[in-house]
């Protein structure tokens, strides 16, 4: 696993032994960042359940300015903040200047993350067997505490996972429709009638 493009392009990343940790291939990487293009150059970023890191430092090796990680497991977190200072070595700076990891529990109601509404680009990862329980909980999480406006979600899921992302338009999806492949959707948020103006 490897960093696909960008000034860090090639870096090899780290992953934690076991299968806790999924990292996103980087088949589909290259996809998501070919589809966003330009948005992530100068971004606010957050990363999600982000295990091994790769979709936040995927988007610091393209541009991003800076990326919020959080995740739960420990061991998760320590390949994490390897994988930062190697990139931020290989982008001459200081990790804490493009980045912040916070260990959290997403999934915990009473872990709601702190407010991070300059957030242009939103990464979402979590662990497949959950989704079925807590899809439509992340989704009203996102919505009130993290993204701008005409911020975008990119959300993984399994390639024959098809609910409706509820009070998001799905602008594209990536993937191929397969069980045990992954897809990911790229959603913005629909706006209310109030906030639309009408």
């Amino acid at each position: 696993m490897r960093i696909t493009g960008g000034l860090a392009r090639g870096i090899r990343l780290q992953a934690p032994a076991g299968t806790m940790t999924r990292p996103a291939t980087d088949q589909m990487r290259e996809a998501v960042f070919s589809s966003l293009g330009q948005a992530v150059v100068g971004a606010e970023v957050a990363d999600w359940f982000a295990g091994t890191g790769a979709y936040g430092l995927e988007a610091l090796s393209r541009g991003a300015k800076h990326c919020s990680f959080f995740e739960s497991d420990l061991q998760a977190i320590n390949c994490l903040k390897a994988n930062l200072q190697a990139l931020a070595q290989s982008l001459g700076k200081a990790p804490q200047a493009i980045a912040s990891i916070t260990r959290r529990d997403l999934l915990a109601p009473a872990n709601a993350t702190a407010r991070l509404n300059h957030a242009q680009l939103v990464f979402v990862d979590p662990p497949y067997e959950l989704l079925e329980s807590h899809w439509l909980g992340i989704l009203n999480r996102l919505s009130c505490t993290c993204i701008t406006g005409e911020g975008r979600v990119i959300f993984e899921v399994p390639g024959d996972w098809h609910q409706d992302p509820i009070g998001w338009q799905t602008i594209k999806r990536l993937g191929k429709n397969h069980r045990g492949k992954p897809n990911a959707l790229i959603l913005k948020q629909i706006a209310t009638t109030q906030e639309s103006g009408a």
